[in-house]
């Protein structure tokens, strides 16, 4: 028979044991509430401090046990352990009301694709005012020169029967000018203009991505936990680590 060294040290011996054969009452179901269900004040109204929590707590304890079932306890006894297992639950409480409050809002929605609304309230006022003034400073004088004559032909007619006066009447008409002096034409003009804009414009996107959608859900279902996996890994500390059983 093989004799092995004994070496005295200072912890007691451990034995392992699963969580399901423990006491009910170092079970979760038995840890202390009350942190999470008393009254505070929050914006002038008093209500729980995380009533989501509350709303779901026998969910959460069922599936804990369904879970850990066969994971061995962590601490020197069932008491220990409790103590871990309250203390755990104490010091993530509101950090469990926050990851629901976000489980149960809309934004935690996925939303496939990508659609663009514009909505339009704008008014436009525009006042324009135009003035034009012509000035005219040409002097124009008009001279006339020279003498009209007037010429009076008498011409027979072509024959004895035929009374046709081919009488003709000419004037030759004096000279006429045209004179321009001094004085010049100006022109001015004004403009003046205000344009102004109210209302708003507003846009709003879905999506700001624009990934394929089937590569958009994968990453999703990848990532996002629910609550119930959320509240189950939190108490990983309170158990012994995972590890392959080897038998003799």
């Amino acid at each position: 028979m093989k004799e092995y060294d004994i070496y005295p040290i200072d912890v007691p011996p451990t034995v392992s044991e699963f969580y399901k054969n423990i006491e009910d009452e170092f079970k979760i179901s038995h840890l202390d509430t009350s942190y999470f269900r008393q009254k505070v004040d929050k914006k002038g109204v008093v209500a729980e401090r995380c009533p989501l929590l509350a709303s779901v707590w026998e969910t959460l304890v069922s599936n804990f046990d369904l879970y850990y079932a066969t994971r061995e306890i962590g601490g020197e006894s069932e008491f220990d352990f409790f103590r871990m297992l309250q203390s755990c639950l104490n010091r993530n409480a509101d950090t469990y009301e926050i990851q629901l409050e976000f489980y149960f809002d809309d934004t935690n929605k996925p939303i496939i694709g990508r659609t663009e609304k514009i909505t339009y309230d704008v008014h436009d006022t525009g006042n324009q005012s135009n003035q034009s003034i012509n000035n005219y400073g040409r002097n124009i004088t008009e001279a006339n020169t020279g003498n009209d004559v007037f010429h009076h032909v008498e011409v027979p007619a072509n024959a004895p029967t035929d009374d046709v006066d081919r009488t003709r009447d000419k004037t030759d008409y004096g000279r006429t000018t045209v004179n321009t002096e001094g004085g010049s034409d100006s022109n001015s003009s004004s403009y003046t203009g205000d344009n102004t804009r109210t209302g708003t414009q507003t846009t709003e996107i879905s999506s700001l991505g624009i990934r394929p959608n089937v590569e958009y859900m994968n990453e999703y279902l990848e990532t996002n936990k629910t609550f119930i996996q959320f509240f189950i890994e939190s108490f990983d500390e309170c158990f012994a680590p995972r590890y392959k059983r080897v038998y003799f």
